[in-house]
C-alpha cells in the first residue's frame, strides 16, 4: 500500500508514523509487528475497538466539514437529505456505542 502512496503523504507518514485503530489494532503485538515490517513508527490508540465508532460519530455530527476527505461520493446520499438521514445514522451509531 505504501508503494502507491504519493511522495508528499509518504513523507508525513515516515516522520509522524502510523496510528492503528479498530479490531486489528486490538491484537497484542499488532503495532510491534507493523513497526518491524515497515520501519515506520506505529502507535496503537488507547481504546482501538471503540475509536472507529467514535470517529464515525464525529464525522456524522458535521458531514459538510469532512466532505472533501470522504472517499468518492459514497457519502453524497447523506448530503442530499442531510437532516433526516444524518439523525438516523447518528442514532444507530450512538445506540451501538451505548
Amino acid at each position: 500500500m505504501l508503494e502507491t502512496t504519493p511522495p508528499e503523504i509518504l513523507s508525513d507518514i515516515m516522520h509522524r508514523g502510523i496510528t492503528l485503530s479498530g479490531g486489528g489494532a486490538a491484537y497484542t503485538g499488532a503495532g510491534l509487528n507493523a513497526a518491524k515490517s515497515s520501519k515506520i513508527p506505529v502507535y496503537v490508540v488507547e481504546d482501538p475497538l471503540s475509536a472507529v465508532a467514535r470517529g464515525t460519530g464525529v464525522i456524522l455530527d458535521d458531514i459538510p466539514l469532512y466532505q472533501e476527505v470522504l472517499i468518492g461520493n459514497q457519502m453524497s446520499y447523506l448530503l442530499d437529505k442531510k437532516s433526516q438521514r444524518k439523525k438516523n445514522l447518528q442514532n444507530r451509531v450512538w445506540s451501538f456505542l451505548f
